[in-house]
């Protein structure tokens, strides 16, 4: 029996929404009070006490369902375990939005056997939205003003200069790693499209292209933790997801890249692709001229 033949996507979903709605409860409780930050890679990077707390409330719900999960966390790095499913934990992603008072950060959980991606989750408290998805029984968003969730994945035919993007790129670290040739290529993609909009958290950006609520979003430097529930969400709404390595991630499968684009069903954006493929070339070029320390994962 293969991984994903032992792991019940469903089973999965379930002890990952359990873990959001425990993370979400305690992120409703901390949230708009006075917040520490502390830095980690850089001045960009920032950190709070609540995402520590938050993964742990994560660790031990997804432990208390599955005990022989692996778990791979953005704060506390890999956890082991000998079961099919590892679970990708973002605590907060959108940590300066949350320490700011901003409403848009979220919890983003992915699930993977076998190589595959077989769950995600990704549950915004304070906007009110969980998004959820398993392989093989759709992706759904639940809101706070609705009794029902809704499922997503209804295809709009949209082109690019009709579609608005979501990205994080370029990020203030961006503008001193990637140079004037690395910022051209999104000032094309920008100039392409109706509008180009940065929410501060690429799970939120990814799920809400699952939702069809945006057409594309994109980013560069990304971890697994950051997307893997958001892409779970795009490909089971029958959304396409691709990838780009950019001279790092923390694996080879392609949701393990640092770069990444997501297009809602319906929409052809061709420009997201060729934005990721010139964004690798420059990358190369800066690793040969010696400046790639930008494009390296902590």
């Amino acid at each position: 029996m293969t991984d994903i033949q032992a792991a019940d996507p469903m089973t999965v979903l379930l002890a990952m929404r359990r873990a959001g709605d425990r993370v979400a409860d305690y992120l409703k409780s901390v949230a708009r009070t006075h917040v520490e930050r502390d830095l980690k890679r850089d001045q960009y990077d920032v950190v709070t006490e609540h995402d520590r707390q938050s993964e742990e409330i994560a660790v031990e719900a997804l432990r208390s369902a599955l005990p022989d999960c692996r778990i791979v966390g953005e704060e506390q790095g890999e956890r082991p375990g000998d079961g099919p499913v590892t679970f990708y934990v973002d605590p907060i992603d959108g940590t300066a939005n949350f320490a700011a008072g901003m409403p848009t950060f979220a919890f983003s959980v992915g699930a993977e056997a076998g190589g595959e991606l077989i769950a995600g989750v990704v549950n915004a408290p304070l906007l009110g939205h969980e998004f959820y998805a398993a392989t093989g029984h759709g992706a759904w968003v639940q809101s706070f003003s609705r009794e029902e969730p809704i499922r997503l994945g209804e295809p709009i035919e949209r082109t690019a200069p009709e579609s608005l993007v979501l990205t994080g790129f370029p990020s203030a670290r961006d503008h001193h790693t990637w140079g004037p040739e690395g910022l051209a290529v999104a000032a094309k993609l920008s100039g392409s499209v109706l509008g180009v909009r940065n929410l501060g958290s690429a799970a939120i950006e990814i799920a809400c292209v699952a939702a069809g609520w945006a057409d594309a979003a994109y980013g560069v430097g990304a971890s697994p933790w950051d997307t893997a529930g958001g892409i779970a969400l795009v490909q089971e709404a029958g959304g396409e997801f691709l990838s780009s390595n950019l001279l790092g991630g923390h694996g080879d499968l392609p949701w393990q890249l640092p770069g990444y684009g997501v297009i809602a069903p319906g929409r052809s954006i061709p420009q997201i692709g060729l934005a990721l493929d010139e964004l690798e070339g420059v990358a190369e070029r800066l690793q040969v001229e010696g400046h790639s320390e930008g494009f390296r994962m902590p």
